[in-house]
């Protein structure tokens, strides 16, 4: 079963970058495909659709995303406490450029051990991948 959905910001209206994700069900792993910018505006889209009903293990592929902030940062961690809590878990696949550099910012941070605030495991950074 595929579905999508789609966020497109007000401030957008003239046909810049949208966020949309498409969602394809493979019991029992859910890979969801993340295109545009994962920001404030989007945020409660990534989330719904990282954890729609009956998924339980949720790959997200990050390869179009074009840029990430720290609410789409956020909505990653939301969206794999949901699912933890439910047995469930998150990963992520494919992060380039900008998302990459964020994601790749927090775990440099995180590694430091004075400087552990969260549980550095919510999201397994070691499986990202970076596509060529």
């Amino acid at each position: 079963m595929t579905h999508e959905l789609s966020s497109r910001s007000p401030r957008w209206s003239d046909g810049g970058e949208y966020f949309s994700v498409r969602g394809q069900l493979d019991d029992p792993t859910h890979v969801v495909e993340m295109t545009g910018e994962l920001d404030l505006d989007s945020r409660d889209v990534a989330v719904h659709a990282c954890t729609l009903p009956g998924q339980v293990h949720v790959v997200v592929d990050l390869t179009n995303l074009t840029f990430m902030d720290c609410s789409g940062y956020g909505a990653l961690v939301q969206a794999q406490t949901i699912l933890a809590g439910a047995g469930g878990s998150l990963s992520m696949t494919g992060a380039v450029g900008e998302p990459l550099r964020l994601l790749s910012l927090f775990d440099q941070a995180w590694s430091e051990p004075s400087q552990t605030p969260v549980d550095h495991n919510l999201i397994p950074t070691q499986e990202l991948v970076e596509s060529p």
